[in-house]
């Protein structure tokens, strides 16, 4: 009997040493699989920050600088002996189906209208008038300068303006079949010899029309006051269809 307890109670020792000892080897797998995460997350974390310190080559885009667009002048094709019911023709030039004709408009009586005397007008192919400027008076002169360039299919009109003298000249914009009127640059050459298409330079920048004077110095509302002024980078812009001078 006493052999049969002795023998009870190795069997429950036994029992408690395998359960105690299987714990062990439980924890010892847990400890195992943490120490092997733990290794595996560090070669990770130094992976991403080898990734990390990796140079990135950056490509630096110089930036661009305005378009300057140089607009050159050029003849229309003349129309000789042109007629237009209302109006004395002086000059009529073929732009497409479309003419670029200037007359003394014979419809309005000077002593009882301001807009009186020459005239810029766009006619269409039925001579139809499409546009007619503002009467500029008797003058001697008016006549149309063509100016174009090789980027976009803008036409600038320059009519310059004289009596005895050079005075100046009224400026249009033709684009898509359309005139309009810009201003007036009241600027010639430094002598009266020298007109104002004689010096003038055309250009755009940025959507804007830009005026410059071929000459070391100008003068400045030629007429009666004649200010003859030293050339510093006087020009007219164009832009937001106004037209102004800068000096």
């Amino acid at each position: 009997m006493k052999e049969d307890s002795l023998y009870v109670k190795f069997q429950n020792n036994y029992g408690f040493i395998n359960l105690q000892f299987a714990k062990m080897k439980v924890m010892g797998l847990i400890l195992i699989i943490i120490l092997y995460s733990c290794k595996d997350s560090s070669k990770k974390v130094e992976a991403f920050e080898d990734k990390a310190n990796v140079p990135v080559e950056i490509e630096h885009q110089p930036a661009k600088r305005p378009q300057l667009i140089n607009y050159s002048e050029f003849r229309l094709e003349n129309i000789s002996n042109f007629k237009l019911q209302g109006f004395d023709i002086s000059e009529a030039f073929q732009l497409g189906s479309n003419k670029i004709v200037v007359g003394y408009d014979q419809t309005v009586n000077p002593d009882y209208d301001k807009d009186w005397g020459d005239k810029l007008l766009l006619l269409n192919a039925k001579d139809e008038i499409l546009f007619k400027s503002k009467g500029v008076g008797d003058v001697f002169l008016f006549s149309p300068h063509f100016y174009k360039n090789t980027k976009n299919d803008k036409i600038i009109i320059v009519c310059q303006l004289g009596y005895e003298y050079y005075f100046g000249g009224e400026v249009f914009l033709y684009e898509n079949g359309k005139i309009e009127y810009a201003g007036n640059i009241d600027i010639d050459g430094n002598d009266q010899e020298t007109s104002l298409v004689n010096i003038l330079k055309v250009n755009e920048k940025e959507n804007r029309l830009i005026f410059t004077f071929d000459s070391d110095s100008i003068t400045y509302k030629p007429g009666n006051e004649a200010i003859l002024l030293k050339n510093n980078n006087i020009r007219y812009e164009y832009k937001d269809k106004k037209l102004k001078l800068i000096q």
